[in-house]
């Protein structure tokens, strides 16, 4: 029994401090069902995927102010918006899933939008190092590759493991971190291009294909992750356990207690710089009658997310 005791306590607390997480709709209607990023001074930028799977002749990124709310069009003219990223220098990378291709926005406001194209095929996340390499998902070879700063590309890694490679983050040691769309695995790719998996979350089943995961972020030493077939929010440790914080499981976008509220098509993710926020957007709950809709999209909110055991924001 004295074994037993702490053990209750610590799942208790957990579920305690699960709890104490809040729910929110922030911007409805923003349609954009792509990923999320934050930068450095903590604006939020929200890519457009589509209205749906199909492509489009244009898609766009909004810029969101985490003060008021307020939304303004950051830069338009993709062919599909979802994962992005910043360098060290203020540059904007946008992975274009409908033209194969990675566009370059510059701190001036400048677009080049075929800056990476070679060996590309509906490329998805994508993650700058610490010496400003980009390396990117590409979902449709079913590899990581790397692009550098001329543009140029090379698969940097590929394997068994991967399948559609979805969301990607960094953590320490430049160590590189990605999330399958068409399974439920996170994979570990070392600077060396070594892959592992880290972890598998469950999948919605019953359709043609398993539905997996969406995107992923690192802050404050974990991970945060969407499961976008299941609809939930798991936090993950870099040894591999994993914790549903949010999401009830039910197709639908409601607020309230972390665990009791809802997404639907969970897709990207991003961290306040202070750690507390998580931003999520989500599609209306059109999985039954229209499974490929993205279109009305919302962006939510996770709060209080330095409540959690061992998330230490003051770092």
């Amino acid at each position: 029994m004295k074994q037993v005791l702490p053990l209750l306590l610590f799942i208790f607390s957990i579920c305690l401090s699960a709890q104490s997480l809040e729910v929110k709709k922030m911007v409805p209607d923003i349609n954009a069902s792509g990923g999320v990023t934050v930068d450095k001074e903590g604006y939020i930028y929200v890519s457009d995927f589509g209205q749906g799977f199909k492509p489009q002749d244009s898609s766009s990124v909004y810029k969101v102010d985490p003060k008021t709310g307020e939304v303004s069009l950051f830069a338009t003219g993709f062919k599909g918006a979802s994962g992005a990223c910043f360098d060290s220098q203020g540059n904007f990378y946008q992975s274009n899933p409908h033209g194969h291709q990675i566009s370059k926005v510059s701190p001036d406001g400048s677009i080049i939008f075929d800056f990476a194209t070679e060996g590309l095929k509906t490329p998805v996340g994508i993650i700058a190092n610490s010496k400003d390499e980009l390396f990117v998902c590409n979902c449709g070879n079913k590899n990581i590759m790397k692009i550098e700063k001329d543009g140029s590309t090379s698969v940097f890694a590929d394997g068994e493991h991967f399948s559609c490679p979805n969301g990607m983050t960094i953590i320490e040691g430049d160590t590189l971190v990605a999330v399958n769309f068409s399974n439920g695995k996170i994979l570990k790719i070392s600077p060396k291009g070594e892959v592992s998996v880290l972890v598998e979350l469950p999948t919605l089943q019953g359709g043609p294909n398993p539905v997996g995961n969406g995107h992923i972020t690192y802050s404050h030493g974990f991970l945060f992750a969407t499961s976008i077939g299941k609809g939930t929010i798991h936090k993950i440790s870099l040894d591999g356990q994993s914790e549903l914080i949010a999401g009830s499981g039910a197709f639908s976008n409601t607020e309230g207690k972390a665990l009791e509220a809802s997404f639907s098509k969970p897709n990207g993710i991003a961290a306040s710089p202070d750690g507390n926020i998580l931003y999520i957007n989500v599609s209306d709950p059109t999985w039954i009658a229209a499974p490929q809709d993205l279109h009305p999209a919302h962006l939510m909110t996770i709060t209080n997310i330095c409540s959690l055991p061992d998330v230490n924001c003051k770092k």
